[in-house]
């Protein structure tokens, strides 16, 4: 199966004005709306930071809002969540869940073809609740019924080759959004 990029950034902005997709980003411009709260953060903070540490930080609903996923990219993730999922169910895996918006396109992608999983891994335990409530109510709103996944939490260089390890399945798809 051959999709040219042409094909896919049709399928892509067909999916823009999805109803399912348009929720997500709802869901996604809600954010700015929590009140700021501290959180667990692995590692450094961005490129010139080489702290290693676990550090507690403060965040704003309007940094969340940034940091997830824009409708732009998510119908380019549930574009590319459908065309693998096409003839049979994928694998995908995804280091850095945030507060689950990728999480969501990607699922709903997936949804629209023949199904699969998704395993998430986030590293600070209070976005990893947000984003396993986000997640289960939009799984359950939109009745995904051939999607599952399933959140892993702590640092990356722990549980991502433990996890991979005690998998059964190939992962046909890495998302590094951490």
């Amino acid at each position: 199966m051959t999709i040219s990029l042409v094909n896919f950034k049709e399928l892509a902005y067909t999916l823009k004005n999805d109803p399912v997709i348009c929720k997500i980003e709802q869901k996604r411009q809600l954010l700015s709306k929590v009140s700021p709260f501290y959180f667990t953060a692995m590692g450094p903070n961005d490129g010139s930071d080489t702290d290693e540490s676990v550090k507690t930080r403060l965040i704003s609903g309007k940094q969340l809002r940034r940091a997830s996923t824009s409708l732009h990219s998510g119908v380019y993730l549930s574009a590319l969540g459908l065309l693998l999922a096409r003839c049979h169910p994928i694998n995908i895996l995804e280091l850095g869940s945030c507060v689950g918006i990728s999480a969501m396109y990607l699922l709903y992608g997936i949804s629209l073809g023949c199904g699969g999983k998704l395993l998430t891994f986030e590293g600070s335990p209070e976005l990893r609740d947000m984003a396993q409530r986000n997640i289960d109510e939009f799984v359950i709103e939109e009745n995904l019924k051939s999607v599952s996944y399933t959140s892993i939490l702590g640092n990356f260089d722990i549980t991502l080759p433990k996890t991979l390890r005690s998998v059964d399945y190939s992962i046909d798809l890495a998302f590094i959004d951490g």
